[in-house]
């Protein structure tokens, strides 16, 4: 099947979380435009029923807004319009006005939380119902949240993806391929993001560079940091903010976790004044780790940690800042695997999501991340397990 593109790893979504939040956004627009084009209107009930791990989950991580918001017409594009206010417009109008028509619907009673089944890994699904004025079903659609913000169910086509046959999904075999064609890191993903997309180098390093600004401009801020590290956790902190507001964020390479990459990167140009381009480099590599992050975070077929998709992220930003300092793959690897078995835990049970503990956890990480970085390139000789090995023991079944 082949790893997740760059361009999966760092997507437009909302946050806190890829599958709960941005998840049922997308579910609530997949219903809009299944209504769209049936003969149903505005003289039937919706009702919205969440269910699973979105029963388990959705509150804290604002399912009920994202779906509502979703089916009412919201969008990530939009600019200057955010899932809050848009949904309480929703609340207090009682309706979504849409299609020309007025459709009556109150939160509090036409959106419910059914409790989870008892299966051992329950799945992350939302179902709506059109109820008629006599209270009898007359129509159901079921979607189901599979990770990364995608979703599969009703009038949702498979993707079609250009995925090479037999392409590697261990770093072990990136690596060799690598060696092989005496190619950098770099030149590996561009060479096969190019030719999965079928489009230019051109076009592939212009795309990177918007997602790079994009990533940037949810770093600004006017605090300041007493001391040089601390600017990767003011930039950490900003940003989480951010995401706990449920602004639009790019992903990496989940919503969790998505503060690390630019909080870390913008620390090391701002020492070393690596211009923007040199940036988007070390994003694309960054991203090559976060292809095999999100294909284990996504193939797990379990609700990861908070800290789990944490380190995630942190690895990837290790790797990018390797990368920037002119670290080799085997280097890149060490810093990225040295950041898998500081931050990661892998016997840690996926608990209720808290916003304090959100953002001190990414507030940490990026303080702390650069010394490891650091520290990496100075313990060249001491034995470091493979990342294919870390992230084996880390996404264990």
């Amino acid at each position: 099947m082949g790893l997740p593109g760059v361009f999966e790893v760092y997507q437009l979504a909302i946050g806190p979380s890829t599958v709960f939040t941005t998840g049922a956004l997308r579910i609530g627009q997949a219903f809009r435009d299944v209504l769209l084009s049936s003969p149903y209107r505005s003289n039937y009930r919706i009702l919205i029923e969440l269910s699973g791990n979105f029963s388990k989950f959705g509150r804290e991580n604002n399912s009920d807004m994202a779906v509502v918001a979703g089916l009412g017409g919201y969008t990530l594009e939009e600019p200057g319009i955010f899932l809050k206010s848009f949904y309480s417009k929703i609340k207090e109008n009682g309706c979504f006005p849409f299609f020309g028509e007025v459709w009556p619907f109150n939160p509090e009673s036409d959106l419910v939380f059914k409790d989870s089944d008892q299966d051992e890994f329950p799945k992350n699904i939302i179902r709506f119902h059109l109820i008629s004025k006599t209270g009898q079903p007359v129509y159901q659609a079921e979607y189901l949240a599979i990770g990364n913000g995608l979703i599969k169910g009703t009038g949702i086509a498979d993707p079609i993806t250009h995925t090479q046959v037999n392409s590697p999904e261990k770093l072990s075999e990136i690596k060799i391929a690598i060696h092989s064609g005496r190619i950098s890191p770099l030149e590996y993903v561009r060479s096969s993001e190019c030719h999965k997309h079928r489009i230019s180098i051109d076009h592939f390093n212009k795309r990177m560079m918007v997602t790079w600004k994009l990533m940037m401009s949810n770093t600004v801020t006017n605090q300041k940091a007493e001391n040089e590290n601390a600017r990767a956790a003011i930039y950490a902190m900003v940003l989480s903010q951010e995401i706990l507001n449920n602004r639009p964020v790019i992903t990496a390479p989940t919503c969790t976790g998505s503060a690390i990459v630019p909080a870390v990167l913008r620390f090391f140009q701002e020492k070393y004044l690596f211009p923007d381009e040199r940036m988007v480099e070390s994003l694309v590599v960054g991203g090559l780790f976060g292809s095999l992050f999100l294909e284990r975070i996504n193939q797990s077929g379990r609700i990861q940690s908070m800290q789990t998709e944490v380190a995630c992220s942190a690895a990837m930003a290790s790797a990018g800042a390797a990368f920037l300092l002119g670290g080799t793959i085997e280097e890149i690897e060490r810093a990225a695997t040295m950041t898998i078995m500081l931050y990661a835990n892998p016997n840690q049970k996926n608990a209720a999501f808290k916003p304090e503990t959100f953002v001190l956890l990414n507030t940490m990480v990026a303080q702390t991340l650069p010394s490891l970085v650091e520290l990496s390139r100075l313990q060249a000789d001491n034995p470091v397990p493979k990342l294919d090995e870390a992230l084996d023991l880390l996404f264990q079944q």
